[in-house]
């Protein structure tokens, strides 16, 4: 997914920005449930139905400082902010548990999906894939999954089995 794509780079979020202008937390949130195959209000996700989604609830007039905790009602649970170079062990335990790190950095946000030496394998809300050196972000954003992805029919019959 791209910050840029035609789709839904001219959606207007605020008065003050568009996806295209300033929906990195969006576009990078979107890319995250996509991969985990949760959707927004029956839909796909992708930038423009996460994006229409924080509009309709009105995530961005709540004046909240962040809107990182609106996504549990979607199945991400937001565990927190914290700063990259203090919690590092912390960050790095989540990332190997395979939950879900989120970075900002020059303007876009990434999806972190590993650490190699000292950067982390990202994936950019412009469409890239690279390494981002660590020390070059200030926070990352964590959040666990709350509904996991069934991927075949033994695996949800394994799953009830469990909880019965």
């Amino acid at each position: 997914m791209c910050i840029r794509d035609r789709q839904w780079g001219d959606l207007k979020i605020t008065d003050d920005f568009t996806l295209c202008s300033g929906g990195g937390f969006i576009t990078a949130a979107a890319m995250v449930l996509n991969d985990r195959g949760l959707q927004v209000k029956g839909q796909d996700s992708n930038p423009k139905t996460l994006g229409q989604w924080f509009i309709d609830k009105g995530v961005y007039k709540q004046k909240e400082e962040y809107p990182f905790p609106a996504l549990n009602d979607l199945g991400l649970n937001y565990k927190g902010i914290l700063n990259v170079l203090y919690s590092y062990s912390i960050i790095k335990k989540f990332i190997q548990e395979g939950h879900i790190v989120l970075v900002p950095g020059h303007g876009v946000w990434y999806v972190v999906d590993g650490i190699s030496g000292e950067d982390f394998v990202v994936r950019s809300t412009d469409g890239s894939k690279t390494q981002h050196a660590i020390e070059e972000c200030s926070y990352a954003i964590l959040f666990k999954v709350a509904v996991k992805k069934i991927e075949s029919q033994d695996e949800q019959l394994k799953l009830e089995n469990v909880s019965n």
